[in-house]
């Protein structure tokens, strides 16, 4: 869950980078003249960055237990 999530917020920062930086496309999606490109490059920088935190973060999953045998009798458990 956490990869998709920091896909898509990666992928949303640098359509935002890419409407900063061609004014063309600003014009084209009708955006209004009072959003500054600085402001829609910090806000693609941004999510970026925690798009990046998600990707690279690991979430701790708890191990399974596994008996270890020995003949009939369980002498231990291993985590998988």
């Amino acid at each position: 869950m956490n990869k998709i999530l920091g896909y898509t917020l990666a992928a949303i920062g640098i359509i935002i980078l890419a409407i900063s930086a061609v004014p063309a496309i600003k014009t084209a999606i009708n955006l209004p003249a009072s959003i500054s490109p600085a402001i829609l490059t910090i806000t693609g920088l941004l999510l970026i960055a925690i798009g990046l935190f998600f990707l690279y973060t690991k979430t701790s999953k708890k191990g399974t237990e596994v008996p270890i045998y020995e003949g009939k009798n369980i002498v231990g458990y291993r985590r998988l």
